[in-house]
C-alpha cells in the first residue's frame, strides 16, 4: 500500500556496495545521529557476506533501534546456491537430511537434476528448457506431472537407468514421457538406459508404467530400433501435438476430461 516507503540499491557485482548507494538507503530510512556510520557498516557487512558466502537471500528482518541509538539484528535469514556448494565445505554440517526427499537426495547422488512434484505423469528429459516446456505440455494435456527430471547432455546408460528407477519409486506415477533432443545426449544411449531400467525393473518384480517417447536429434532411428528389439512396451510419436494427443488419451482412459 505504501511503495514509497521502499528503498533500494541495486549493486552492481563490479563495484560492490558504494558509499552514494549506502547514503540514499540511510536517508531513506531517516536515520539520524550516530546511526548513518553503523548503517554504514552493517550494509558493507552484509553485502561482503552475501557474497563471500554465494547467498541467494541475506535477510534481516527487523533491525531495530535501540533506546541509546545504536542499530541491532533482532533476526536474520539466510539462503545459500546449491550450485555453490563445492566452494563451501563448511555447509556440510549444517544439511539437514531428514528435511530433504529421499528420492531427491539419491538423483542428487547419481548427478540428476531432479525435483518431486505431485502429479501422475513421469517425465525423463535432457535439458532445463526442454524439461520445463515438456512439463507445460502435460499440464496442458490435463494430466500432472509427477517430477522435474534432466538427466544432462552427457549421461551414460547406467546414469538414465538410475533416473528411471528414482522414477519407479514414486508409486503416484502411473506412467512416463521421454522427451530426447539427441545433441549431446545420443538418442541410442538414451534407448540402452530405458532397457537397463526395464530389465533392473523386471528382475526386482516390477512393472513399467505406461511409457510415452519422443526421440529427435543424434541417433533417434538407431533409438527406437533398439527399444522395438528389446520388446519394450511403449508408444513413440514424432513431435510434441503427438505426445500431448497421447497424453490427453490417456487421462480420457483413466476416466478424466481432458
Amino acid at each position: 500500500q505504501h511503495p514509497d516507503r521502499i528503498f533500494r540499491a541495486h549493486i552492481d557485482p563490479r563495484y560492490g556496495l558504494r558509499d552514494f548507494e549506502i547514503r540514499k538507503l540511510v536517508a531513506g530510512l531517516g536515520l539520524t545521529g550516530k546511526n548513518p556510520h553503523e548503517a554504514a557498516a552493517l550494509f558493507k557487512k552484509i553485502w561482503r557476506l552475501y557474497k563471500e558466502k554465494d547467498a541467494l537471500l541475506l535477510e534481516i528482518n527487523p533491525l531495530a533501534e535501540l533506546e541509546d541509538g545504536t542499530l541491532t539484528a533482532l533476526d536474520a535469514k539466510c539462503v545459500t546456491d546449491d550450485n555453490a556448494l563445492f566452494r563451501h565445505p563448511e555447509y556440510k554440517d549444517l544439511v539437514d537430511l531428514n528435511e530433504s526427499d529421499p528420492l531427491e537426495l539419491e538423483a542428487e547422488a547419481h548427478g540428476l537434476s531432479y525435483i518431486r512434484l505431485h502429479g501422475q505423469v513421469g517425465a525423463v528429459v535432457n535439458g532445463a528448457g526442454l524439461a520445463m516446456a515438456t512439463l507445460d505440455l502435460i499440464k496442458q494435456s490435463g494430466r500432472e506431472p509427477a517430477n522435474f527430471l534432466d538427466v544432462g547432455g552427457g549421461a551414460s546408460a547406467e546414469k538414465i537407468a538410475a533416473g528411471v528407477r528414482i522414477l519407479l519409486a514414486d508409486t503416484q506415477i502411473t506412467s512416463i514421457f521421454v522427451n530426447i533432443f539427441g545433441g549431446i545426449l545420443r538418442c541410442d544411449i538414451l534407448a540402452r538406459g530405458l532397457i537397463l531400467a526395464a530389465e533392473e525393473a523386471a528382475a526386482a518384480g516390477k512393472n513399467m508404467p505406461s511409457l510415452l517417447v519422443r526421440l529427435l536429434g543424434t541417433n533417434a532411428g538407431e533409438g527406437l530400433r533398439l527399444l522395438k528389439e528389446s520388446q519394450l512396451a511403449f508408444t513413440a510419436v514424432d513431435d510434441l501435438d503427438q505426445a500431448a494427443s497421447a497424453l490427453g488419451a490417456r487421462e480420457t482412459e483413466n476416466g478424466r476430461t481432458c
